[in-house]
């Protein structure tokens, strides 16, 4: 999978996400932050996909970061 495919699957598993409780401009607004994230090569996501991690893996962890910190 090249970067722009792995980066492609990583914004639908974003914006396929309904574990993010808030309102509708939160959840929209929490959404647009990551997919920038992507987009602009921000967040790590360059390192995890050179170091092999599957968009679902890297999802999952991000997930998993933001229950910790509730």
């Amino acid at each position: 999978m090249t970067y722009p495919e792995w980066k492609l699957k990583l914004i639908k598993l974003i914006m396929d996400e309904t574990r993010i409780k808030g309102t509708v401009f939160q959840v929209l607004a929490w959404k647009w932050d990551e997919i920038t994230c992507v987009l602009n090569d921000d967040c790590d996501y360059p390192q995890s996909y050179g170091d092999g991690e599957s968009p679902e893996n890297i999802w999952q962890g991000e997930m998993d970061a933001i229950y910790a910190s509730q």
